[in-house]
This record gives structure tokens, C-alpha cells and sequence, in this order.
């Protein structure tokens, strides 16, 4: 816990953060630890009773939480009530020497305070207890006074069913020998001695491999309950009014909607409020709650702790990340069923396995131990030896780090690659597995060179290093043997080919060339007489040429020699003037090049302050757009609170609404609907609702252009006026009354049908239809007239065409619900086993689109275009899914969800639910806060009112009431009936004087 209190920049004490993270609650937090105080009564009354608790739930559902903060306190308490010491309590983790931690543990609890030599004690006790299953009660006999208990703590109890996985089958039975000591111990009551044991759930499975466990699990286990939206607000709102701040009820909402049925999120949503809170102290106004736009800042529920584990990684240097890596990967690992666990380990094994010094594992750990982060265990404050056990906080990390999911994913594969090649040399040794060839071998060699794997690393999954690198390189050497031997046989051939030919040319030219020379041979012959007189006539004439041209040469060599001295000087003069000149320009480029920089670095450094004004002028503005929002989001918060000036609370509303239409932030803000709702309310009361008394019992409502259409069980569909809520017109059928289960009207409001008692279907005023073989569940009518489709308990759904059974599909599950809206000739079916089936009614081609166990479908709605699909469960669930039938966002709920509209022109989907609730969800943004009606009485039907952009709402009681759909329409009605302005002092109170005033209220006419 924190306990540093500063002065933020708005002159206010930082209060002390309440919440402790990703890691589970300490006992010295347990004043903070609200929302399980019923749990904790249970797991007392059950160990009392058994001596023997295994509390059971998924990771993150808070197993240690209310151990620690909850249960252990409890036991303090009663020894500071009696004055005396009546609970001794020992806490352990199994680990890789689970009855050497047991016996530490022991050792160093207060049991064993007066022991003159622990080391030797320790070594006593923890091999009495490897030689006896009774090894503890033995020696805990004499240490127990009378009156006293000893309780003991086997936290992560999971960790016994990997390491026993993991090990050699010579260190088994000391898990083995563990587990039946701790068995034994409870089984006996001579020596009150109790445990508890901290069990994951998907680890229940394991159990059987131990005799005698499962038996006494089944007799004392306690299934961590999933927190109700009561025990999570106290969760919330406990801490906060502790530690003297505040948090909006928006926000608590918006944690309910994310939070959902995932009870394994809470160490996440721990880490989001510790964030949030942090955030706060250091952003808020003064008098400003915990709100959502401090929780949005941090990334919200979804992203707070990726980003912030990303935070933390890149405060270290490229070489310390790649470090980070390579520890974050050893801690944690993923079973073969992909669980995900973690591997805690020595800080000596980090630094074998990492080949770094424990001085740079401990400095590259530090970002992720400090306080306000500890992701890594144990803390900063904590002083670590060799031995020192190294672990993540939570598994929760390894869920919600998307760079350490990858880092797994990595490892995992690496070593699903080590792992084939120590089978692959177990089963070579054996000879039932020959060496590996190509592209396997390949594959392993390739990983090789990219893991550099070593002893160390390789012990966190097999023993067998050596025989497996063994196998890998004689497959390796065996490979270059055979590629050496094809190589040298194709030497051969290619050689022997090469002699063929140069052998066969050879002869074939050496005839060639006989044939030539004797044809040669006789031609010189014929001419040599000829040639002989001829020479003889040119030796005369060549002699006196020569003797011509030797007296010419004479003379025109002393001319050369005269000219190469002459240009010899020439060469020289110019040589001399061009080094001059490539001086003189080196000088000048020299200048020029010194010039440019001088101008670059001014060019730099004027771009420098240009950008830092801007950035800083940016961050003003950001600044100030941050703090409107925020002023914004404060002001409807504190218009919904405002009671006894509703003209106020409208003008709050308005200028909230303005500011954040102005500074970007959001307009559609569920609270402030809520808060200029209720101050129209105040400001015309009874207006947006009228009681119709004369409806009886009607099953469905739509509206049309300009009326809304109620078909009634007693046989009379009436019309009511949605400009005055009149009654416009009654058709009666001529079915009788006492005959009709369910009634139904198109989406457009127009057409209307009746599902009998009988099985059959009655349209218009006596048509009578037969087809189904069960009641009628739903109807959805067609563009084309006395077109539609019908959907019964039957499981049948059944297309219609001019009134005639056209063909029908059988879904095998009751249907619940249709859609009200086909898209071309396709419609959506939701069943009661939680299936939805897309139908095209043209080809009667069926398909299954989404599933969804243990919940019924009970409504359904496709968009106008088709491409959005929405389904409302009864476990108060809502998914929305694209035409594909990919999920794109769950959205808890409470009650069960007996209707859902999908409206594109205005972009919302509306539900609502038996909870006499209706949410408006943004469908650009399903993950912010809806806007929440609720209603005196059941929902009877919903409807969008097109033509004036507003939801109508039937409730059970007879009343129809109309609700805007977007805060800019009731806004709008706000400034009408308003009629002032916000004042300055008002302005000040609300907003804050150091913000320029601004008006808020009704606008003058310029007449």
C-alpha cells in the first residue's frame, strides 16, 4: 500500500490509492476488502465443520483475495478478541518442493519462535514429514497448547499437478507423498490441524491422479461465487469512501456493462481502478469524482493494464527488452490443454536459463516490481538473494498483455519443436525411429540457429538435452553424408561424359585436318616455281626503298624528339595551373559546405523552437479540451443532482451538452440524458406519457408513420394517434376471443395477426390458417402482402405466401423468437437451447448462425441492410454480430431481454428486459455507457416512432410513454422551455472561475 501523501498541482492532497493492482489483496489490506463479507462466513462455517476448505474458481475470480484479506484477518481478530494466541497460521505455496516449503514455512511461523536451532528443526520436521504421512501431526503434537490451532495456507495449490507433470518420475512421489500428507492431517482429529488450498478450477480435472484428493475435495471444496452487481459496487465504491474520495455513478455503470458475467476480470478491474485513481489525483478538478473520462484515459477496463505493462517495458534500452523477453518467457508457459500458467523461479535459474548477471535481471525486473505496477513478484521493497522465487502476479497478465500472449505463443511453439526431438530420440534409441531427413530435419535445424538452446533452457521442459541435440545433429551429419555421396557419384557421371566427348572431337579433328594438309601441300607445289621468280624482281625494288627510307627516318626523329621536349614543358605548365585551380575550388566548396551547415543548424534549430511552440501550444489545447470534457461530463453529473431547482438543473444540462459538442467530447453522454430527462420531467411533468385504459392485454406494439398499432387478446386491433394519443380506429376480427394466445403486428405498424389456443394462425377478420403443430412464438410479415413468416414451439418455422402454406423448416429446438424485419429473403430464427439459424425463406435453405449454451434466444433483430444481426438472452445478454455471423461485441445485462431493435438511420440499438429496464446503445460505440430508462411496469412492446425520432414504450400498466433518442432532441426541448440565462456566480460554482464564462439557456429572438 502507498502510503506518501503529495500536493497535486491543483492544490489539493493526493489521497492514499486504495486499490492494490493486478496482485491479490494482503492481510494488511483487509479493511479495504469489501464485497465478499458473505463468503467469507461460508468458507469459516465449512472449515470448521470439515477442517478442510479447497476453495475452487477460474483464475481471477479472487481465490487468495478472500484467503488473505478475508479469512486469515478473521483468525487474527479472534486472537485479539481472546487476548491469547488461539490461531497459528502458516501460508505456503507448493512449488517445485512443496514439504521443503511447507517445512520452512512452518519453521519461520511464530509456532516455532522459541526453537533454539531453526535450521536443524527444519531439517527434522521436513524429513519426519517425507517418511510419514502423519510426519506433521507427529511433530506438531508437542508445539500445539491446549486450546490452540494451527491453520495452513497451500495458496496456488495448482502449481502440485504441473510440477508433477514437469518432473522426472523419481521426484513424482514427493508430490504424491504432499498431498497425502496434507490428506492424512485432516483426516485425523487428534491434532487440530486445518487447511485450506487454493485450487484453480480447470485444474479439478488433476485431481484424480492422486489417491484419496478428489474424495476429500468433494467433502470440502467451496466454489468462489461470482460477485452480484451489489457485492461488485461495494467492491468499488468500499474502498473509495475509505480513502475519502469520490466516483461517479456513471462510471460504476460503465464497470457493471464491461464487467458483465466475467467474474475472472476482477485483478483486471483492480489494476483499471488503480490506474484510474492515480490518474485522477494527478488530473482532476478540484471536487471532481472518479468519472469515466479518467477511467477512458488509462485505456479502460479492455486496455488499462496492456498499456500499462507496455509502459513499463519501454523504459528499458533495446539490449534490457531483449532480456525482458527472454525472463517474461521463462515464467510463464501454457499446458497442453492451453491453459495458461506460470512458471515461478529462483533468481539463480533466470540468470542460467538468460546468461545474464543477476545484477541486469534484477535491473531490467525493476519497471515491472515498483509500487503502483507489480507485475513481477516480489515487490520493489523486498530484498532478493540467489534464491529468491521470481513470478507473475496474476495470470491475469498473461490474459490482458497482448505482447506477452505473443512472447507464449513463441515460446511455446519453441518448445513443441524441442519436445518432437526428444521423442524423436527417445524413440531412436529404441530403434522404432529412423534419423530425420528433410524438411523436418530442416525445420529443427532452422530452430536451432534462431533459439540457441542450451542445458538451462531446455530443463525448464525436458531432461534429456544432450540425447535430443545428439539425435539432431547425427540426422544432421547423416544428411551431409548422403548429400556428399550424391555430390561426388554426379562428379563421376558428368566426368566420364566430359572424356566421351573431348576424346570423340579430338579424332574427328585430327582426320579433318589430314585432308586439309595434303590439299595445301600440293597447291604450294604448283606455285612455288611462280613465286620464286616474282621474289626475286621485288628484293631489288624493296632494297632501294629501304635504303630511301632510312635517310627519312633519320630526319624525323631529331624533328620527335624536339616536340616531346617541347610538350613534356607544355604537360607541366598545365599539370601546375590545374592543381592551382582544383585548390582554389576545394577552398570554395569547403566555404560553401561550412556556409550550408551553419544555415542547417540554424534552419534546425529555428524548426526546433517552431515545433516545440506548436507542440507546446498542442498540448494546451489538449489540455484545455481535456479539462472542458471533463468539466462538461461534471456538469451533467451534477445536474442529475440538483432536485429542488429543476431550471438550474436544465441550464447545467444545456451547457454541459454545449461543451461537449464544442471540445469534442461526448454528446451522447448517458448521464447527462439522464439528467436533462429528469429536469424536463420537473419542468412539464406528466407529459411524455399517457395511461390507454382500454387495451386489454395487448401482446405487441409497432408504430407506423403517424399512429401506433396495439392488437389486443380480445380480438380488437386498435390505432391510437401518436400526435395526440387518440384513438383512431378498431378492427375487430371475428375469431373468438377466448380462443387467442398471442396477437402481432408488422414493423411497419399496418398488418396484424392472432396465434390460437388451437395451434393455428387467424389473419385478417376470419381467415383461419393450418400448418403448426404448436402454439405460435413469432411472426415476421413480408413487404408483399399476405406474405409472412411464422415460428412456433412446434420447432417449425413456416413461410406463407397469399395467405397459403408455401413450405415449412424444422429447426429441432422451440423456437423463441423471429425477426420482424427480413433482409431480401433471409430472416433469423433464435431458439430456447440458445441457437440462432438463418432461414432463406425463398430456396427453404436453413443454416446455423451463432450458439450460444445455457440461454434461451429470446429475440431477435436483423439491421435494414442486413449486415447487423442482434440477439437478446435470457440471462440478460446481449450479442451483436455481423451478417457473417462474426461476434463483434457482448453487452451484460440484467433480466431477461424480451426485446431488441436494430435502427440504422438513427445508428442505436434499443433492449429491453423483464428487469423493467431499456438500454440505448450507440452503435459506433457499444462499449460506452447506454442510456438507461427504466419503468414502473412490465415492458410490454417498444417501437421507434421514425417520423419524430423517438422510442415509444407500452408498459403493462397501460401507460405509453414517449422517450428522444438523442440528447440533442431533448436538449433542444430543454432551451425552449428554460427561460434565463446561467449566471456568472452560477458558472463559478458549477464550472470553475478560472474557465471564461459562457451562457447557457434560452436564445433571444433578433425581431
Amino acid at each position: 500500500m502507498r502510503n506518501v501523501y503529495e500536493t497535486s498541482i491543483h492544490s489539493e492532497i493526493r489521497i492514499v490509492n486504495p486499490f492494490p493492482g493486478l496482485r491479490s489483496f494482503q492481510a494488511n489490506e483487509s479493511h479495504l476488502f469489501f464485497g465478499r463479507e458473505t463468503h467469507i462466513g461460508d468458507v469459516l462455517k465449512k472449515l470448521d465443520s470439515v477442517h478442510f476448505v479447497a476453495i475452487v474458481g477460474t483464475s481471477g475470480t479472487g481465490k487468495s483475495s478472500l484467503i488473505r484479506a478475508g479469512v486469515l484477518p478473521a483468525f487474527s481478530k479472534q486472537n485479539k478478541e481472546s487476548g491469547r494466541k488461539i490461531w497459528h497460521v502458516v501460508a505456503m505455496t507448493p512449488g517445485s518442493d512443496p514439504i521443503g516449503n511447507l517445512a520452512r514455512a512452518i519453521t519461520s511461523s511464530d509456532l516455532c519462535e522459541k526453537v533454539e536451532n531453526p535450521n536443524a528443526y527444519c531439517q527434522r520436521l521436513e524429513m519426519l514429514m517425507r517418511d510419514n504421512p502423519l510426519g506433521l501431526v507427529q511433530a506438531m503434537r508437542p508445539e500445539i497448547a491446549s486450546g490452540e490451532k494451527l491453520l495452513i495456507l497451500a495458496d496456488q495449490f495448482e502449481e502440485v499437478f504441473r510440477f508433477e507433470k514437469e518432473s522426472e518420475q523419481s521426484r513424482k512421489a514427493e508430490y504424491d507423498a504432499f498431498v497425502q500428507l496434507i490428506i492424512e492431517t485432516v483426516r485425523q482429529r487428534d491434532v487440530p490441524v486445518y487447511v485450506i488450498l487454493t485450487l484453480r478450477s480447470d485444474f479439478l480435472g488433476d485431481c484424480v491422479s492422486f489417491e484419496g484428493l478428489p474424495e476429500a475435495i468433494n467433502d470440502g471444496h467451496y466454489l468462489v461465487p461470482r460477485m452480484n452487481m451489489n457485492e461488485v459496487r461495494r467492491a468499488i465504491t468500499g474502498p473509495v469512501e475509505l480513502a475519502g474520495g469520490k466516483i461517479s455513478p456513471r462510471l460504476i455503470q460503465y464497470i457493471h456493462q464491461h464487467l458483465g458475467n466475467n467474474s475472472d476480470q476482477l485483478p483486471i478491474l483492480q489494476h483499471a481502478l488503480m490506474r484510474g485513481w492515480d490518474y485522477w489525483t494527478k488530473h482532476a478538478v478540484a471536487g471532481e469524482p472518479l468519472d469515466l473520462i479518467h477511467f477512458e484515459s488509462i485505456g479502460g477496463l479492455e486496455n488499462a493494464l496492456s498499456s500499462h505493462a507496455d509502459e513499463a517495458f519501454n523504459e528499458l534500452s533495446p539490449e534490457g527488452q531483449l532480456l525482458c523477453e527472454k525472463i517474461f518467457k521463462c515464467l510463464t508457459t501454457r499446458e497442453a490443454d492451453n491453459r495458461g500458467v506460470r512458471r515461478p523461479l529462483p533468481l539463480s535459474k533466470l540468470s542460467a536459463i538468460t546468461g545474464e548477471s543477476r545484477d541486469a535481471i534484477l535491473e531490467c525486473l525493476k519497471p515491472f516490481r515498483e509500487e503502483g505496477r507489480s507485475f513481477i513478484l516480489p515487490g520493489s521493497d523486498v530484498s532478493v538473494n540467489d534464491e529468491t522465487i521470481f513470478d507473475i502476479s496474476h495470470e491475469s497478465l498473461m490474459r490482458g498483455w497482448k505482447r506477452l500472449r505473443d512472447w507464449v505463443e513463441e515460446e511455446m511453439e519453441s518448445a513443441e519443436m524441442f519436445l518432437r526431438i526428444c521423442r524423436a530420440s527417445e524413440l531412436h534409441l529404441k530403434g522404432a525411429q529412423a534419423l530425420w531427413r528433410n524438411p523436418e530435419l530442416q525445420l529443427a535445424l532452422d530452430w536451432e540457429v534462431k533459439q540457441k538452446p542450451d542445458v538451462e533452457w531446455a530443463s525448464l521442459y525436458h531432461s534429456d538435452f544432450s540425447g535430443a541435440m545428439e539425435f539432431l545433429h547425427q540426422s544432421q551429419q547423416a544428411d551431409l553424408r548422403e548429400k556428399r555421396r550424391i555430390k561426388s557419384r554426379n562428379i563421376l557421371i558428368r566426368s566420364f561424359v566430359a572424356f566421351f566427348l573431348v576424346v570423340v572431337t579430338a579424332l574427328a579433328g585430327w582426320a579433318l585436318m589430314q585432308t586439309e594438309r595434303a590439299n595445301e601441300n600440293n597447291l604450294r607445289a604448283q606455285e612455288k616455281s611462280k613465286e620464286a621468280i616474282e621474289q626475286k624482281a621485288l628484293a631489288v625494288k624493296e632494297r632501294e626503298k629501304a635504303e630511301n627510307a632510312s635517310s627519312q627516318a633519320y630526319i624525323a626523329k631529331e624533328l620527335a624528339e624536339q616536340q616531346a621536349l617541347f610538350a613534356d614543358s607544355q604537360k607541366q605548365i598545365a599539370t601546375q595551373e590545374k592543381a592551382r585551380a582544383e585548390s582554389a575550388a576545394l577552398r570554395a566548396l569547403l566555404q560553401q559546405q561550412q556556409a550550408l551547415e551553419q544555415k542547417g543548424i540554424a534552419d534546425r534549430k529555428s524548426i526546433e523552437a517552431l515545433t516545440q511552440k506548436l507542440k507546446a501550444d498542442s498540448a494546451r489545447e489538449e489540455a484545455l479540451r481535456m479539462r472542458m470534457i471533463s468539466a462538461g461530463a461534471n456538469l451533467a453529473y451534477e445536474a442529475g443532482q440538483i432536485t429542488e431547482n429543476p431550471e438550474l438543473s436544465a441550464l447545467l444540462a444545456i451547457q454541459s451538452f454545449n461543451i461537449a459538442k464544442k471540445y469534442g467530447g461526448d454528446v451522447y453522454d448517458a448521464t447527462l440524458y439522464q439528467s436533462a430527462g429528469k429536469a424536463i420531467n420537473s419542468l412539464l411533468p406528466a407529459k411524455s406519457s399517457i395511461v390507454l385504459n382500454n387495451l386489454k392485454e395487448s401482446s405487441d406494439m409497432q408504430c407506423g408513420m403517424d399512429k401506433v398499432l396495439f392488437p389486443c387478446k380480445d380480438g380488437v386491433c386498435r390505432s391510437y394517434s401518436l400526435i395526440n394519443f387518440k384513438l383512431i380506429a378498431e378492427e375487430k376480427t371475428e375469431i373468438n376471443p377466448q380462443t387467442i394466445n398471442t396477437a402481432y403486428t408488422s414493423y411497419d405498424g399496418i398488418k396484424w395477426l392472432y396465434g390460437l389456443n388451437s395451434n393455428e394462425i387467424a389473419v385478417n377478420k376470419n381467415l383461419v390458417l393450418t400448418g403448426h403443430e404448436g402454439l405460435v412464438r413469432a411472426v415476421c410479415f413480408l413487404p408483399a402482402n399476405g406474405s409472412f413468416i411464422t415460428g412456433g414451439r412446434d420447432n417449425k418455422l413456416i413461410y406463407w405466401k397469399d395467405y397459403k402454406f408455401v413450405h415449412a423448416q424444422d429447426l429441432a429446438a422451440k423456437i423463441r423468437s423471429i425477426t420482424k424485419i427480413a433482409s431480401g429473403n433471409t430472416i433469423f430464427a433464435g431458439c430456447e437451447n440458445g441457437m440462432v439459424y438463418k432461414y432463406n425463406f425463398n430456396k427453404n435453405s436453413l443454416e446455423l448462425f451463432s450458439t450460444r449454451e445455457n440461454s434461451r434466444a429470446e429475440s431477435v433483430a436483423q439491421s435494414s441492410d442486413g449486415k447487423l444481426v442482434a440477439v437478446g438472452y435470457s440471462d440478460g445478454v446481449t450479442r451483436v454480430y455481423n451478417q457473417n455471423g462474426k461476434l463483434i461485441r457482448e453487452i451484460a445485462g440484467t433480466g431477461i431481454i424480451n426485446d431488441v431493435i436494430l435502427n440504422l438511420s438513427e445508428g442505436i440499438l434499443v433492449t429491453s428486459s423483464t428487469a423493467r429496464q431499456i438500454n440505448i446503445y450507440r452503435l459506433d460505440n457499444l462499449t460506452s455507457l447506454p442510456v438507461n430508462i427504466k419503468t414502473e411496469s412490465q415492458i410490454k412492446g417498444i417501437s421507434i416512432y421514425s417520423a419524430g425520432q423517438t422510442l415509444m414504450v407500452y408498459a403493462a400498466d397501460g401507460t405509453l410513454s414517449s422517450f428522444p433518442l438523442k440528447n440533442e432532441q431533448i436538449i433542444s426541448q430543454l432551451s425552449k422551455l428554460v427561460k434565463r440565462q446561467l449566471t456568472e456566480d452560477e458558472w463559478n460554482t458549477f464550472v470553475g472561475s478560472d474557465i471564461p464564462f459562457e451562457k447557457a439557456g434560452f436564445q433571444k429572438s433578433n425581431k
